[in-house]
Protein backbone atom coordinates (compact mmCIF):
# COMPACT_ATOMS: atom_id res chain seq x y z
CA UNK A 1 0.00 0.00 0.00
CA UNK A 2 1.24 3.72 -0.66
CA UNK A 3 0.17 6.56 1.51
CA UNK A 4 -0.62 10.15 0.82
CA UNK A 5 -0.12 12.05 3.59
CA UNK A 6 -1.68 15.83 3.30
CA UNK A 7 0.01 18.04 6.03
CA UNK A 8 -0.44 21.67 7.07
CA UNK A 9 2.21 23.85 4.80
CA UNK A 10 3.83 25.04 8.25
CA UNK A 11 7.77 24.76 8.39
CA UNK A 12 7.48 22.64 11.42
CA UNK A 13 5.65 19.76 9.17
CA UNK A 14 8.34 20.56 6.47
CA UNK A 15 11.35 20.26 8.80
CA UNK A 16 9.33 17.35 10.96
CA UNK A 17 8.87 15.02 8.41
CA UNK A 18 11.82 15.99 5.92
CA UNK A 19 13.93 14.91 8.53
CA UNK A 20 12.57 11.53 9.65
CA UNK A 21 13.50 8.01 9.13
CA UNK A 22 10.32 7.06 6.90
CA UNK A 23 9.45 4.10 4.46
CA UNK A 24 9.82 4.94 0.59
CA UNK A 25 5.78 4.25 -0.22
CA UNK A 26 5.11 7.39 1.86
CA UNK A 27 4.40 11.04 0.09
CA UNK A 28 4.10 14.12 1.81
CA UNK A 29 2.16 16.94 0.28
CA UNK A 30 2.27 20.35 1.94
CA UNK A 31 1.15 23.09 -0.48
CA UNK A 32 -2.67 23.36 -1.62
CA UNK A 33 -2.40 23.31 -4.76
CA UNK A 34 -2.20 21.42 -8.22
CA UNK A 35 -0.06 18.72 -9.61
CA UNK A 36 0.48 19.84 -13.00
CA UNK A 37 3.42 21.98 -14.19
CA UNK A 38 1.19 24.19 -16.74
CA UNK A 39 1.50 28.10 -15.72
CA UNK A 40 -2.23 28.90 -17.35
CA UNK A 41 -4.04 25.93 -15.06
CA UNK A 42 -1.99 26.82 -11.91
CA UNK A 43 -3.02 30.62 -12.81
CA UNK A 44 -6.59 29.68 -12.93
CA UNK A 45 -6.56 27.47 -9.97
CA UNK A 46 -5.15 30.39 -7.86
CA UNK A 47 -7.78 32.39 -9.15
CA UNK A 48 -10.80 30.06 -8.51
CA UNK A 49 -9.55 29.55 -5.18
CA UNK A 50 -8.82 33.17 -3.83
CA UNK A 51 -9.99 33.76 -0.89
CA UNK A 52 -11.50 37.37 -2.11
CA UNK A 53 -13.28 36.66 -4.38
CA UNK A 54 -14.87 32.82 -2.40
CA UNK A 55 -15.86 35.81 0.72
CA UNK A 56 -17.91 37.74 -1.54
CA UNK A 57 -19.54 34.52 -3.95
CA UNK A 58 -19.06 30.94 -3.51
CA UNK A 59 -17.62 30.09 -6.69
CA UNK A 60 -18.75 26.99 -8.29
CA UNK A 61 -17.23 24.22 -10.33
CA UNK A 62 -14.18 23.42 -8.10
CA UNK A 63 -14.84 19.90 -8.66
CA UNK A 64 -12.84 20.64 -12.02
CA UNK A 65 -9.48 20.51 -9.92
CA UNK A 66 -9.94 17.47 -7.72
CA UNK A 67 -7.85 15.14 -10.73
CA UNK A 68 -4.96 17.78 -9.85
CA UNK A 69 -5.13 17.35 -5.71
CA UNK A 70 -3.35 13.70 -6.63
CA UNK A 71 0.18 12.78 -7.94
CA UNK A 72 0.31 10.52 -10.71
CA UNK A 73 -1.56 6.37 -9.08
CA UNK A 74 -0.59 3.87 -11.62
CA UNK A 75 -2.51 0.93 -11.99
CA UNK A 76 -4.96 0.02 -9.51
CA UNK A 77 -2.62 -0.24 -6.55
CA UNK A 78 -4.36 0.04 -2.95
CA UNK A 79 -3.69 3.44 -1.93
CA UNK A 80 -4.34 5.35 1.64
CA UNK A 81 -5.06 9.29 1.69
CA UNK A 82 -3.97 10.33 5.50
CA UNK A 83 -5.25 14.38 5.88
CA UNK A 84 -4.16 16.25 8.64
CA UNK A 85 -7.67 17.77 10.02
CA UNK A 86 -6.33 21.47 9.53
CA UNK A 87 -5.31 20.64 6.24
CA UNK A 88 -8.50 18.64 5.77
CA UNK A 89 -11.24 21.62 5.96
CA UNK A 90 -9.48 23.19 2.91
CA UNK A 91 -11.11 20.55 0.79
CA UNK A 92 -14.66 20.31 -0.34
CA UNK A 93 -16.63 17.10 0.23
CA UNK A 94 -17.35 15.96 -3.04
CA UNK A 95 -13.13 15.48 -3.36
CA UNK A 96 -13.71 12.78 -0.72
CA UNK A 97 -16.03 11.19 -2.96
CA UNK A 98 -13.90 11.54 -6.38
CA UNK A 99 -11.64 9.67 -4.44
CA UNK A 100 -13.68 7.01 -3.39
CA UNK A 101 -14.57 6.74 -6.94
CA UNK A 102 -11.47 6.47 -9.05
CA UNK A 103 -9.13 4.96 -6.46
CA UNK A 104 -8.44 1.73 -4.37
CA UNK A 105 -8.19 3.84 -1.53
CA UNK A 106 -8.66 4.17 2.08
CA UNK A 107 -9.16 7.39 3.60
CA UNK A 108 -8.23 8.25 7.12
CA UNK A 109 -8.58 12.07 9.14
CA UNK A 110 -5.49 12.81 11.71
CA UNK A 111 -6.88 15.07 14.47
CA UNK A 112 -3.97 17.10 15.66
CA UNK A 113 -5.53 19.29 18.17
CA UNK A 114 -8.58 19.49 20.48
CA UNK A 115 -11.69 18.50 18.29
CA UNK A 116 -13.35 21.88 20.05
CA UNK A 117 -10.07 23.92 19.01
CA UNK A 118 -10.71 23.23 15.48
CA UNK A 119 -14.66 24.03 15.61
CA UNK A 120 -15.13 25.18 11.89
CA UNK A 121 -12.12 23.60 10.28
CA UNK A 122 -14.40 20.58 8.96
CA UNK A 123 -17.27 18.76 9.49
CA UNK A 124 -16.62 16.13 11.92
CA UNK A 125 -19.94 14.47 11.52
CA UNK A 126 -19.32 14.09 7.57
CA UNK A 127 -15.86 12.98 8.21
CA UNK A 128 -16.96 10.30 10.53
CA UNK A 129 -19.22 8.90 7.96
CA UNK A 130 -16.62 9.22 4.90
CA UNK A 131 -13.36 8.11 6.32
CA UNK A 132 -12.20 4.79 7.25
CA UNK A 133 -10.22 6.06 10.16
CA UNK A 134 -11.07 9.23 12.34
CA UNK A 135 -8.10 8.94 14.82
CA UNK A 136 -6.64 11.92 17.61
CA UNK A 137 -3.64 11.69 19.76
CA UNK A 138 -6.10 13.35 22.64
CA UNK A 139 -7.63 10.69 24.84
CA UNK A 140 -10.11 13.02 25.82
CA UNK A 141 -11.70 13.28 22.81
CA UNK A 142 -11.29 9.32 21.98
CA UNK A 143 -15.31 8.79 23.99
CA UNK A 144 -16.16 11.81 23.74
CA UNK A 145 -16.69 12.01 19.97
CA UNK A 146 -16.09 8.31 18.78
CA UNK A 147 -13.09 8.41 17.68
CA UNK A 148 -9.68 6.22 17.32
CA UNK A 149 -6.88 6.81 19.43
CA UNK A 150 -3.53 6.69 17.07
CA UNK A 151 -0.20 5.35 18.93
CA UNK A 152 2.22 8.38 19.23
CA UNK A 153 3.73 9.36 16.31
CA UNK A 154 7.22 8.50 18.09
CA UNK A 155 9.98 8.66 15.47
CA UNK A 156 13.78 9.51 15.14
CA UNK A 157 14.75 12.35 13.61
CA UNK A 158 18.11 12.52 11.17
CA UNK A 159 20.93 15.38 10.97
CA UNK A 160 19.97 17.68 14.03
CA UNK A 161 21.66 20.38 15.58
CA UNK A 162 22.24 19.23 18.94
CA UNK A 163 25.05 20.39 21.02
CA UNK A 164 26.09 18.17 23.58
CA UNK A 165 24.23 18.55 27.24
CA UNK A 166 26.74 20.03 29.24
CA UNK A 167 27.34 22.48 26.42
CA UNK A 168 23.55 23.77 25.97
CA UNK A 169 23.07 27.17 26.85
CA UNK A 170 19.56 27.30 27.70
CA UNK A 171 18.26 25.99 30.90
CA UNK A 172 14.29 25.82 30.17
CA UNK A 173 12.78 26.72 26.73
CA UNK A 174 9.39 27.51 26.02
CA UNK A 175 8.08 28.58 22.59
CA UNK A 176 4.33 28.63 22.18
CA UNK A 177 1.08 30.89 21.07
CA UNK A 178 -0.74 32.89 23.99
CA UNK A 179 -3.69 30.94 23.99
CA UNK A 180 -5.17 32.53 27.18
CA UNK A 181 -2.24 30.89 28.94
CA UNK A 182 0.29 34.49 29.48
CA UNK A 183 0.23 34.88 32.96
CA UNK A 184 0.85 31.05 33.81
CA UNK A 185 3.37 31.35 31.22
CA UNK A 186 5.16 34.55 33.06
CA UNK A 187 4.57 33.18 36.21
CA UNK A 188 6.53 30.13 35.40
CA UNK A 189 9.18 31.75 34.31
CA UNK A 190 10.01 33.99 37.13
CA UNK A 191 9.33 30.91 39.49
CA UNK A 192 12.54 29.26 37.32
CA UNK A 193 14.62 32.55 36.80
CA UNK A 194 14.15 33.30 41.03
CA UNK A 195 15.96 29.15 41.08
CA UNK A 196 18.94 30.71 39.28
CA UNK A 197 17.88 28.88 35.18
CA UNK A 198 18.93 30.14 32.78
CA UNK A 199 15.56 30.80 30.68
CA UNK A 200 14.35 31.37 27.00
CA UNK A 201 10.44 31.78 27.15
CA UNK A 202 9.06 33.39 23.76
CA UNK A 203 5.21 34.13 23.61
CA UNK A 204 4.06 34.18 20.02
CA UNK A 205 1.18 35.82 18.61
CA UNK A 206 -0.24 37.66 15.03
CA UNK A 207 2.54 39.95 14.70
CA UNK A 208 5.51 37.80 16.03
CA UNK A 209 6.40 34.42 15.59
CA UNK A 210 9.69 32.22 15.87
CA UNK A 211 10.94 31.05 12.32
CA UNK A 212 11.20 27.22 12.75
CA UNK A 213 14.56 27.16 11.98
CA UNK A 214 15.50 29.25 15.22
CA UNK A 215 13.14 26.87 17.19
CA UNK A 216 15.06 23.79 16.24
CA UNK A 217 18.25 25.64 17.18
CA UNK A 218 17.26 26.99 19.93
CA UNK A 219 15.83 23.23 21.07
CA UNK A 220 19.31 21.65 20.42
CA UNK A 221 20.90 24.26 23.01
CA UNK A 222 18.23 23.72 25.54
CA UNK A 223 18.26 21.30 28.41
CA UNK A 224 14.66 21.32 28.87
CA UNK A 225 11.60 22.34 27.05
CA UNK A 226 8.29 23.18 28.12
CA UNK A 227 5.01 21.42 26.95
CA UNK A 228 1.84 23.05 28.73
CA UNK A 229 -1.06 21.59 26.91
CA UNK A 230 -4.35 23.12 26.48
CA UNK A 231 -7.72 22.33 28.98
CA UNK A 232 -9.35 18.94 27.79
CA UNK A 233 -6.07 17.89 25.94
CA UNK A 234 -4.50 14.75 26.83
CA UNK A 235 -1.96 12.34 24.84
CA UNK A 236 1.83 12.60 23.54
CA UNK A 237 2.35 14.98 21.33
CA UNK A 238 4.82 16.04 18.98
CA UNK A 239 6.41 18.34 21.42
CA UNK A 240 6.24 16.21 23.92
CA UNK A 241 8.22 13.87 21.00
CA UNK A 242 11.31 16.48 21.16
CA UNK A 243 12.26 15.73 24.27
CA UNK A 244 12.66 12.39 23.32
CA UNK A 245 14.69 12.93 19.90
CA UNK A 246 16.86 16.31 21.88
CA UNK A 247 17.19 13.80 24.82
CA UNK A 248 16.30 17.01 27.26
CA UNK A 249 14.28 17.27 30.23
CA UNK A 250 10.06 17.42 29.66
CA UNK A 251 8.44 20.18 31.77
CA UNK A 252 4.74 19.86 31.22
CA UNK A 253 1.38 19.61 32.46
CA UNK A 254 0.56 16.58 30.23
CA UNK A 255 0.07 13.26 32.43
CA UNK A 256 -0.31 10.55 29.30
CA UNK A 257 0.82 7.35 30.89
CA UNK A 258 2.55 6.59 27.70
CA UNK A 259 4.74 9.71 28.62
CA UNK A 260 6.55 7.74 31.44
CA UNK A 261 7.01 4.47 29.09
CA UNK A 262 8.67 7.06 26.35
CA UNK A 263 11.23 8.65 28.19
CA UNK A 264 13.51 8.00 31.45
CA UNK A 265 13.11 8.04 34.91
CA UNK A 266 13.56 11.66 35.91
CA UNK A 267 13.57 13.09 32.42
CA UNK A 268 9.60 13.71 32.87
CA UNK A 269 9.23 16.94 35.00
CA UNK A 270 5.60 17.82 36.40
CA UNK A 271 5.27 21.03 35.67
CA UNK A 272 3.31 21.22 38.90
CA UNK A 273 6.00 20.25 41.19
CA UNK A 274 8.91 22.16 40.16
CA UNK A 275 11.34 22.87 43.01
CA UNK A 276 14.85 23.64 44.03
CA UNK A 277 15.77 20.42 43.99
CA UNK A 278 14.21 19.90 40.22
CA UNK A 279 15.96 22.84 38.86
CA UNK A 280 19.67 22.15 40.47
CA UNK A 281 18.79 17.91 38.34
CA UNK A 282 18.64 20.27 35.34
CA UNK A 283 21.13 22.45 36.11
CA UNK A 284 23.53 19.79 36.83
CA UNK A 285 22.69 17.64 34.00
CA UNK A 286 25.46 16.87 31.67
CA UNK A 287 24.47 13.94 29.26
CA UNK A 288 21.59 13.56 27.17
CA UNK A 289 18.78 10.93 27.60
CA UNK A 290 19.22 8.10 25.06
CA UNK A 291 15.89 7.58 23.30
CA UNK A 292 14.31 4.05 24.89
CA UNK A 293 13.32 2.49 22.15
CA UNK A 294 14.25 2.92 18.30
CA UNK A 295 11.51 4.70 16.69
CA UNK A 296 10.12 4.87 13.83
CA UNK A 297 6.93 6.18 11.91
CA UNK A 298 6.37 2.64 9.96
CA UNK A 299 4.36 1.46 13.52
CA UNK A 300 1.89 4.26 12.74
CA UNK A 301 1.44 3.42 8.90
CA UNK A 302 1.18 -0.09 10.04
CA UNK A 303 -1.56 0.54 12.64
CA UNK A 304 -3.10 2.94 10.00
CA UNK A 305 -3.53 0.29 7.29
CA UNK A 306 -5.11 -2.48 10.07
CA UNK A 307 -7.07 -0.07 11.25
CA UNK A 308 -8.63 0.83 8.05
CA UNK A 309 -9.66 -2.46 6.65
Amino acid sequence: MRYFVYLPDYDYYRFLFGHAKTRYDVEYIYDFSIWTSNPVLRFLFRLHYWGVLNRLFKLPGKRIWYKYFVPEITGDEPVCFIFYSSRAGQYEPGFYEYLRRHYNCKLALLISNPVEFERGYYDLDFMKRTMDLVCTYNEHDVAKYGLALHPPLLFALENLPVKPMGERSIDVLFVGKDKGRRDYIEALEKKLVAFGLRCSFFIADGSRRVPYADLVRMTGDAKCIVNLLQAGSEGVTLRDIDAWNYGCFLMTNNHAPELREMLHEGQLIDIDSVDAAVCEAIKARTEEFPPREAGSLDGFYAWVAESCK
